[in-house]
């Protein structure tokens, strides 16, 4: 009875807005421990970090959901696919920790007047590179079919996440303890998201990831170059929109509205979990119904993803624009000013985000069009930064102005894919 109420997708989004809960109520302790000026310190840091994050991801992930698919039913050559996919972006991972290094190294002074501390920037390098293999591993367990397990595990390194922060952070609250704890808990994850897929992938596969047989996948993946070299062009849109807008607002701003921002932004972001929730659940559904040609059913469940996230942003709007100034007043001391508004105005793309790419994204995979999103992402991203850089200049640096820039971006980036995915 129980089983048949609460469903894979529903478990999972269950977890995960409990998930979003610890994190809202751990960025908004974080906020006031550390004030908006040291916020913004940190906020041009993980940004200036991000930008690595984007330049090296290769979107493996989704390239390997489709060869697994493709690959059903012969678990050794399933297997050596996994094992390749952890390998490379293993290497990306620690790619993206040294480059990160150096990229903050030689740019911070050119968005905040705060300089960091050599600590603060290997830290930094290294919970990026983690975080980013960490994530592989999690989106892997999903082919195991273990939803349970897996909503389960993250929740519960979520909750330790959020004890060690709390630890490392309450008894002296600078950015140096924030950065331990952050490290601190990025290891743990890692560390118990590896130990669970081994034991999920052998429990389902009957096969070890443990061992270095990949050589059969990698004629598969070299195949795949179009694919690889179309998804790293958007990851820069990504990166653009994702880390360009902090940079490009931390250009003109102080620090203090530059943590605004990246507050709002944060705050914003845990809508996400929503996404990441069924995401989870039904992007191997949604790729095996494309490779299946079972237009009807996609279309169907891509349908519920737009109402619901319809429904939810239109909800999120004047929950975030009334109830985080609320908090901004009576928690934040008041030095968070425009919260509400800014946050109200970036959660307005849950409706994209949510409702059109983790339905939309599979069918650009599947019909190898990834460079369609690459094309307009990037002439999103463009538009948005000189949004951003324009009403800066010419207005005010406000975090609120910044947040149109964020919602030209979409508006660019998926209006026109939704035109052509009418007519194919």
């Amino acid at each position: 009875m129980l089983s048949r109420l609460l469903t894979p997708p529903r478990f999972l989004m269950l977890t995960y807005v409990i998930g979003a809960v610890l994190g809202f109520v751990q960025g908004i302790i974080v906020a006031r421990l550390l004030g908006s000026a040291a916020f913004g310190v940190i906020a041009i840091l993980v940004t200036i970090a991000s930008l690595t994050a984007n330049f090296w991801d290769l979107r493996l992930i989704d390239l390997a959901t489709k060869l697994h698919y493709s690959k059903a039913g012969k678990a050794a050559e399933q297997t050596a696919s996994m094992r390749l996919l952890l390998i490379l972006n293993g290497i990306l991972g620690l790619l993206m920790a040294l480059s990160a290094a150096l990229l903050i190294w030689l740019g911070w002074s050119l968005f905040t007047d705060t300089p960091p501390d050599f600590s603060w920037i290997v830290m930094q390098a290294s919970i990026i590179g983690i975080a980013f293999i960490t994530g592989t591993v999690q989106s892997m367990q999903r082919l195991t079919d273990s939803f349970y397990t897996f909503a389960i595990a993250r929740l519960a390194t979520q909750v330790l996440s959020l004890v060690i922060m709390l630890w490392w952070l309450l008894p002296h609250a600078d950015i140096t303890s924030y950065y331990e704890a952050l490290l601190a808990a990025n290891v743990l994850g890692l560390a118990i998201a590896l130990w669970l897929l081994g034991r999920l992938w052998y429990a389902h596969f009957g096969q070890k990831l443990a061992r270095l047989d990949y050589r059969s996948a990698w004629p598969h993946y070299r195949a795949e170059t179009k694919f690889i070299l179309s998804a790293n062009v958007f990851s820069y849109s990504k990166m653009l929109s994702r880390s360009g807008d902090i940079l490009i607002f931390g250009f003109f701003a102080s620090d203090s509205a530059t943590g605004v921002y990246r507050l709002a932004r944060s705050l914003a972001d845990n809508m996400n979990v929503f996404v990441d929730a069924v995401v989870q659940f039904y992007n191997p559904r949604l790729m095996e119904l494309q490779a299946q040609g079972k237009r009807a059913e996609f279309s169907y469940i891509a349908g519920k993803f737009f109402l619901c996230a319809a429904a939810v942003t239109l909800l999120a709007i004047p929950v975030a624009f009334f109830g985080l100034d609320l908090i901004n007043t009576h928690f934040l001391h008041d030095s968070y000013a425009g919260l509400g508004l800014t946050t109200a105005l970036l959660a307005a793309n849950f409706i994209w985000i949510a409702g059109v790419h983790p339905w939309l994204w599979p069918v650009m995979v599947h019909r190898n069009e990834a460079q369609r999103m690459a094309l307009t992402g990037t002439a999103g991203a463009l538009l948005q930064s000189g949004v951003i850089a324009g009403l800066c200049y010419f207005v005010a640096p406000e975090p609120a102005l910044a947040a149109l820039g964020a919602i030209a971006y979409y508006l660019v980036c998926y209006t026109p894919l939704l035109l052509w995915w009418r007519r194919v």
